[in-house]
């Protein structure tokens, strides 16, 4: 039945978005996509003119995107649409067609939070000035919503305006930085999905397979959900 998950799937998907904020779920787990809305809210329509992600070089990206600043190297950690005043709550990514040897990187910052002393004050404290397109807007990279923290980073779009920011920046693209020391690596085999809380865990793709054959590169279908209201 088209939009029909298990309710065991159910369960362990609410499971791991509240233990980690994120969960890997296997080929034929899922039949659609949408079925997820039981669980992630409703799809969030027009987030983005482009839902099918494939691996491109940097001569072959659009300027200010991730791929025209990495290419096929490892792209930096960020918050899926931290453009838009309210990024979507989830992203979900649905690997498609090609190579399935391309890591996805995740950072809970739950975890970051709470392992590291002072690291939420300073993200709290931190002062973006973010290019959202036609407009620009201000925010921290850390707010709180009722009980639930929300984590906006991307560098791409994201001009830190003082010095807790520059610092936040620094941290998150250091290489040995908390993406090495607490963060985790997945890989998303051809029918996987990968369910990430676009607010709490930031994610980036890792090296790409160089493959001058562009039928052979990985291709994942992105959607954004926007979250159930409690």
């Amino acid at each position: 039945m088209p939009g029909f998950i298990s309710p065991s799937l159910r369960a362990n998907l609410k499971r791991s978005m509240l233990e980690c904020g994120w969960c890997l779920l296997p080929p034929k787990a899922l039949n659609c996509v949408h079925g997820l809305s039981c669980v992630l809210g409703e799809v969030v329509e027009g987030a983005t003119r482009r839902n099918i992600l494939i691996t491109r070089t940097r001569a072959e990206s659009r300027p200010g995107t991730l791929s025209a600043l990495s290419g096929e190297g490892r792209q930096p950690f960020h918050t899926d649409a931290a453009h838009r005043l309210v990024p979507p709550r989830y992203v979900v990514l649905r690997h498609v067609a090609g190579e399935a040897q391309t890591r996805t990187h995740l950072l809970d910052t739950h975890r970051y939070l709470r392992s590291v002393d002072g690291v939420r004050e300073q993200m709290e404290a931190s002062l973006w000035r973010v290019n959202g397109g036609r407009t620009a807007f201000y925010s921290s990279a850390l707010v709180c919503r009722g009980r639930r923290l929300q984590v906006r980073f991307d560098p791409m779009c994201m001009t830190p305006m003082n010095g807790d920011a520059e610092a936040v920046r620094s941290a998150l693209l250091d290489d040995g930085g908390p993406g090495q020391r607490f963060g985790e690596s997945v890989l998303i085999d051809v029918g996987c999905t990968l369910v990430i809380d676009n607010v709490r865990v930031l994610h980036a793709r890792g090296v790409a397979c160089r493959d001058d054959d562009r039928s052979h590169r990985r291709v994942i279908a992105r959607y954004y959900f926007a979250g159930r209201h409690r």
